[in-house]
């Protein structure tokens, strides 16, 4: 039998590397390519009732002008001392990684309708940075109606100021609600990256999928 030189051995070996690294590299560009994470169940949880509030524009505004949108509601108030300063950031965030999915809003509730006029409103979405096109802060002059819409309809907590001194807060949910294009709630998200990044992932899914179910 004839064996092959140490020179041929030698030129082999090269080759023998080189399909290694082929591999190596077929598996990444494998494992790049896997589809981003999940879409959530989506079942639907509830039906928010029809409404119509105030925009920070002073303008009517409600579920008429929500028609055929997916949106993302969090409910905050203006001279909140805790949570909703991180809150209106985190969702200014959110409004940027979401500037290219037509057929989406987010909406800001306040808690805090006999201080948050219109015009206060109109400072805080400018603070902020909304596009107005897209991001709205509502408000209404019927605390007990708009509390029964929060409770009753987006099934969040909500519950009078407690003033004490040198604060002023008032009880309310840190989570964003999704809602699709029946006006129908799909989703609650806390404000923690893993749970916005699927809240990024869900609203994106449900705007380019109208009437997706589980």
């Amino acid at each position: 039998m004839n064996r092959p030189s140490p020179a041929s051995v030698g030129n082999l070996l090269p080759a023998s590397n080189l399909l290694k690294r082929w591999g190596f590299l077929l598996l990444f560009l494998a494992l790049s390519c896997q589809p981003t994470p999940p879409i959530s169940e989506l079942y639907v949880i509830a039906q928010v009732p029809d409404w119509q509030l105030k925009n920070q524009e002073g303008k009517d505004f409600g579920s008429n002008e929500l028609r055929g949108k997916v949106y993302l509601a969090n409910f905050v108030f203006s001279r909140c001392p805790s949570v909703c300063p991180k809150m209106l950031q985190d969702t200014a965030k959110v409004q940027e990684r979401l500037k290219d999915v037509e057929g989406l809003a987010i909406l800001s509730f306040t808690v805090d309708p006999d201080y948050d006029t219109p015009e206060i409103l109109s400072k805080v979405a400018t603070q902020y940075g909304a596009n107005r096109a897209v991001w709205s802060f509502v408000t209404h002059g019927d605390k007990d109606a708009l509390f029964t819409l929060y409770r009753d309809g987006y099934k969040i907590n909500v519950a009078p100021a407690q003033p004490a001194k040198d604060l002023y807060d008032i009880a309310h949910s840190e989570k964003m609600v999704l809602v699709d294009q029946l006006g129908q709630i799909r989703g609650y998200y806390g404000y923690e990256k893993e749970k916005i990044d699927q809240l990024i992932i869900d609203a994106t899914y449900l705007a380019k999928n109208p009437g997706a179910r589980p």
